[in-house]
């Protein structure tokens, strides 16, 4: 990990130092620095560091003991007009818009070419803890503390509906195929089916007994082991659609949405704080000790494989490309490859934590404790060649 670099590049072309350490878990780290005299000298290492490669926006660095290789890339913009405070919700549209909300209550609408807010949606009671756009990306689903789930137009604004029945905060959400149906998901341990034109609910798809800290829906055809046709009036697009729920109790589940039958339900060593599919059958989850474990849904029972970089708590994952990106509460924000070694850390939130991670087609954006929206360049983080 790198502390801590500038906004826009990692290296100005001054005399300049930065830490840098490499640690396994259960050893002590490695410190050394890293060593900027100015764009004709490039930069040097101490402590056995090597860097490999340098540009204004990326370095590779490698260590002989353990023998390891990481990317640093650091944000091509950096958005902190946004919010003020610590940016715990955030997703991004195909259409240039992004919406986000932070621990002040302010939910927002902006654009991700300057983050440019362009509309404030008021109307919740409470830290919002969850929100994200339609497929139609004009439309916005939210929900928080104040226990409400709430549908936004983003065109005026205006909440379009409002949606009530769980007893404690609403810590997730997920969109059924093109949204005429949503899952919410609480601390209360209940994972709800919602119908929106109707803003009522239509079923619980599970009750697990404890918090239920994130969810991911995808559809997974043959997968379940239906023991009953399930289905309700008004519920559209949930055959073959598995919800995945990350529990404070450990264990991380799966649940078939139709039929409401639990498919799998694996212990893992810690809370399980995020949870995403990565294909098909390709699912990871994230714990509170730090661990990543992936899962092949045709056989949940023991985990494929797990990452640990350091003890500091995963708070989101995201599927990208053949990896998964992990955000973590020291602010480490990291991509994993599933298929080889490569790894690539994006840099700038140093010690603040990553609450959230969002996509589009040329854009990584990224959330944090300090209050700031990140901006990387897709392309620069994952065509490098490691």
């Amino acid at each position: 990990m790198i502390r801590r670099p500038p906004r826009s590049t990692l290296f100005p072309y001054t005399t300049l130092f930065r830490s840098i350490t490499c640690k396994t878990v259960g050893s002590q780290g490695i410190q050394g620095e890293l060593i900027s005299r100015g764009a004709a000298e490039g930069i040097t290492a101490s402590q056995r560091f090597k860097v490999l490669s340098a540009d204004d926006r990326s370095l590779q660095v490698s260590h002989s003991d353990p023998n390891c290789k990481c990317w640093f890339v650091c944000p091509s913009a950096t958005f902190d007009a946004i919010h003020k405070k610590s940016v715990l919700s955030l997703d991004v549209s195909g259409g240039g818009l992004g919406v986000s909300s932070c621990v002040q209550n302010k939910l927002r609408v902006w654009e991700t070419e300057n983050g440019t807010v362009r509309r404030a949606l008021e109307g919740h009671l409470g830290d919002v803890y969850t929100c994200r756009f339609f497929p139609s990306g004009v439309v916005v689903l939210s929900g928080g503390a104040d226990m409400r789930l709430k549908i936004w137009s983003v065109e005026n604004g205006q909440c379009a509906a409002t949606m009530t029945g769980h007893v404690r905060a609403i810590t997730d959400s997920a969109i059924v195929e093109r949204g005429r149906n949503v899952i919410s998901v609480s601390r209360d341990g209940i994972a709800k089916l919602w119908d929106c034109s109707t803003s009522s609910c239509l079923t619980n798809v599970a009750n697990v007994g404890c918090c239920i800290n994130k969810c991911s829906i995808s559809t997974v055809a043959d997968i379940s082991r239906r023991t009953c046709p399930g289905g309700a009036d008004r519920e559209v697009g949930t055959e073959d659609k598995v919800l995945l729920l990350a529990c404070e109790d450990k264990t991380f589940r799966g649940v078939d949405v139709m039929s409401r039958d639990e498919i799998f339900a694996s212990v893992c060593t810690d809370a399980v704080n995020a949870c995403c599919f990565l294909s098909t059958f390709d699912v990871v989850c994230g714990c509170q000790d730090g661990i990543i474990f992936r899962y092949d849904l045709r056989n949940p029972r023991s985990a494929l494989h797990s990452w640990l970089d350091s003890a500091s708590a995963v708070l989101t994952l995201h599927k990208y490309k053949n990896g998964v990106l992990v955000g973590k509460t020291d602010g480490l924000c990291v991509f994993y490859d599933c298929d080889g070694d490569k790894k690539v850390q994006l840099t700038g939130s140093d010690c603040d934590a990553v609450y959230s991670l969002a996509l589009d087609k040329t854009h990584i954006f990224t959330c944090s404790r300090d209050g700031s929206i990140r901006k990387y360049y897709a392309d620069e983080c994952f065509a490098l060649n490691v």
